[in-house]
């Protein structure tokens, strides 16, 4: 099992991304979790095989309809926190 944290940018908030990113999430069957962050960025730490994880950062690449992402910068990291499903923290 791998984890990922990926800082999204561009038009982010206000758009649903935290939910797309939550059914991505579930439908690839990762756990972690999904939060918006001061600077108008969303953060994701996701857990789970290497192949999901990536088809994941793909999505976040694209986002939902009304998002515009600018940049997805991903961290591979050791799992520290282990999660057992996939929740937005406010």
């Amino acid at each position: 099992m791998l984890q990922y944290k990926l800082k999204i940018t561009g038009v982010v908030q206000g758009v649903g991304f935290r939910y797309f990113v939550r059914q991505e999430a579930t439908r690839l069957e990762l756990a972690g979790a999904v939060w918006n962050c001061p600077d108008g960025s969303v953060e994701v730490v996701a857990q789970g095989e290497e192949a999901l994880l990536d088809q994941l950062v793909e999505q976040c690449k694209l986002g939902p309809t009304y998002s515009k992402v600018a940049s997805v910068d991903v961290q591979r990291e050791a799992v520290g926190e282990k999660f057992l499903d996939f929740e937005i923290r406010r």
